[in-house]
């Protein structure tokens, strides 16, 4: 009974939660594009400048005039917050923060206008990861330290093409190629005097290495339709297809103690390499914009995410040991094959909606303010509803604000974009194998500029 208290004792010093951004709806973090970032990312109607390319493609037709146009997040700034973690041979709980931050270059478009047609070329950063933590607890009889980076980025880059068809209706098509590339190191180290006379005699460490490499395209469809001067409908459909992808893992563990003769003690070595294909859901959206008077616009959308099945993201600890602990006895193969089945490999993305609302508005001629009110909804399984090891849930709002400074042949654009949102993580600690839920909680904050 007393190796079997050290067994759980170690165990939930070293499998502290891990978690991961990025579930192919979460993408609001990192708007792009002046007008577009400062109204939430509301533009599927809109979409007539460089930006728009990507947005809808559809809408560059209207655009003024060839453009040139760059943003970038000056300044990004993400926060998770673990709570209710149980702390080891206490009856507190405590919690564990995670932060990252980033400067990026995330827009880069060329519009072109030739006759009824448009084209474009746009580079852009949809989504990126940036997490470190470092956590040092020393109480007594115990030691722990905890380092974790985790980057995780994807670009698109490509072009996109658009026709009127007349005065009101065009349509626009895209193609990106997508490319991934994230990596991550997690170590971990333990000291425990297990029966009090001073001196350490149990330790364990262990070490996580990660790198995923990842190809693909990304294409879009729009149409935009303006049936009367004051209101404009636009519609998008678009769906990442990954064509090859490449997750190497280095894992490795040891464990000592000075106490029994027989054991707990030892170490484990492994390497994963994974080259199946995640499933990205297919989007809807649809748009609307209205201008009451000339200086004044309202812009609403709403953005449809189908369900799909689809590997665990990067960065989950989805191992599938054929031992309980790497340092203790060896299952039997019917045991692991239960254990393994039990933990699944997948997540099933439910279907997502998303909402955002924008207002530009002119105070004069050289100078316009922005603002957007957005949703930023997970398609994770609700806490509990997948034997996946890791995953969270999360649902987000955003709020965003701008301004811009006109001249007859640019404009610049600095703004401010905020999200908040809480929900759940599940850890699984494997003994007693118990799905465990504790409550989760994520901010960010971009404070980004634009020329166009």
């Amino acid at each position: 009974m007393l190796k079997y208290n050290l067994l759980i004792i170690l165990k939930i010093l070293i499998f502290l939660p891990q978690v991961v951004f990025g579930d192919d709806t979460h993408y609001k973090d990192m708007l792009f594009g002046g007008r577009a970032a400062g109204m939430g990312g509301t533009y599927i109607a809109i979409s007539d400048d460089a930006a728009g390319c990507f947005y809808n493609p559809a809408g560059t037709v209207y655009a003024y005039e060839d453009s040139i146009s760059g943003s970038g997040n000056a300044f990004f700034s993400q926060k998770y917050n673990i709570e209710d973690i149980p702390k080891p041979l206490s009856e507190e709980t405590g919690s564990y923060e995670r932060v990252g931050e980033s400067f990026l270059a995330n827009f880069f478009g060329i519009l072109r206008k030739h006759d009824d047609f448009t084209y474009c070329f746009v580079y852009l950063i949809p989504e990126t990861n940036s997490e470190h933590q470092f956590l040092s607890i020393n109480e007594n009889v115990w030691q722990y330290e905890l380092d974790w980076n985790l980057e995780d980025t994807s670009y698109l880059a490509g072009p996109s093409l658009a026709y009127s068809f007349s005065d009101s209706i065009s349509w626009g098509l895209g193609l990106f190629y997508h490319y991934r590339s994230g990596r991550f190191n997690n170590t971990e180290h333990t000291n425990y005097d297990f029966d009090s006379d001073g001196i350490q005699d149990t330790s364990a460490n262990f070490f996580h290495r990660g790198e995923i490499k990842e190809h693909g395209f990304l294409y879009k469809l729009g149409l935009q339709w303006n049936p009367v001067d004051e209101i404009v409908f636009g519609f998008v459909f678009d769906q990442t297809v990954i064509q090859n992808s490449l997750y190497t893992k280095v894992s490795s563990g040891t464990a000592y103690n000075w106490i029994y003769s027989d054991g707990y003690s030892g170490g484990y070595q492994l390497a994963l390499e994974n080259k199946s294909h995640r499933s990205v859901p297919i989007h809807y959206g649809f748009g609307a914009a209205y201008y009451p008077t000339p200086s004044t616009m309202y812009a609403f959308d709403i953005d449809y995410y189908s369900s799909t099945s689809t590997n665990i993201p990067f960065g989950f600890p989805n191992n599938n040991y054929t031992v309980i602990l790497p340092f203790s006895q060896v299952e039997s193969a019917e045991t692991a094959e239960v254990i393994n089945n039990s933990f699944s490999q997948t997540l099933r993305l439910s279907e997502t909606y998303n909402y955002s609302l924008g207002l530009e508005t002119y105070i004069n001629a050289e100078n316009s303010l922005s603002f957007g009110f957005f949703s930023n909804n997970t398609s994770a399984p609700d806490a509990g509803e997948s034997t996946a090891y890791y995953y969270d849930h999360i649902d987000m709002i955003g709020l965003s604000g701008a301004y811009s400074s006109h001249t007859p042949n640019s404009t610049f654009t600095t703004g401010l974009v905020l999200t908040k949102g809480e929900g759940n993580l599940i850890v699984n600690h494997f003994l007693p194998r118990k799905i465990n839920k504790f409550p989760l909680s994520r901010s960010s904050w971009a404070l980004f500029i634009a020329v166009n």
